[in-house]
């Protein structure tokens, strides 16, 4: 009962506070919190949307340079609400796969790459390393999914990804003529 009211509270302060704000905003950030909340909730959802948004991150760096990287985002929400389930329900599914560890001897091998040299750049062998460290969390995730019977929600969220992209560079060939500067 006492967490139904903390809830409650913050439902009505979170209400007054959307009232206060333009329509358009309020809109934006209800529809904000939805989609975050859906990405954690079901982390299926949550990659899709890392691998829809993911692609556009040239773009939007090229439209307004600060933007976070929003595919990241994402992921972390999916990877997130992921753990949170598997903590929960206390099945954390990691795959026993080739794939797999071929990745972490490979993370294991990219960490002694990491020791200062004068011409190494940690900065660089770091993002590296985050990179390829995402990609295996990427396949513990889908494995998982795909076992809790979300597969094809996977698949499809990849197969909309890809139209997405198309249907992007269809747009930038036809009506704007060049895509970001880094493209040239």
């Amino acid at each position: 009962p006492a967490l139904a009211v903390v809830w409650a509270a913050l439902a009505v302060i979170g209400g007054l506070a959307l009232a206060r704000l333009p329509w358009l905003t309020s809109l934006a950030v209800i529809a904000g919190v939805v989609v975050v909340a859906a990405a954690v909730w079901e982390p299926a959802i949550g990659l899709g949307l890392a691998l829809a948004v993911g692609l556009t991150r040239a773009y939007l760096a090229a439209a307004r340079p600060g933007t976070p990287d929003l595919g990241q985002i994402f992921l972390a929400l999916a990877l997130a609400g992921w753990a949170a389930r598997s903590l929960a329900t206390r099945q954390i599914i990691i795959p026993c796969s080739g794939l797999l560890l071929a990745l972490g001897l490979y993370l294991a091998a990219s960490l002694l790459s990491l020791v200062p040299t004068p011409t190494a750049s940690l900065e660089l062998g770091l993002l590296e390393l985050i990179k390829w460290a995402e990609v295996a969390a990427i396949l513990v995730l889908v494995v998982s999914e795909s076992q809790r019977g979300r597969g094809a929600w996977v698949v499809a969220a990849v197969l909309l990804a890809g139209l997405a992209q198309g249907l992007i560079g269809m747009w930038q060939y036809q009506f704007r003529g060049l895509g970001p500067a880094n493209f040239l």
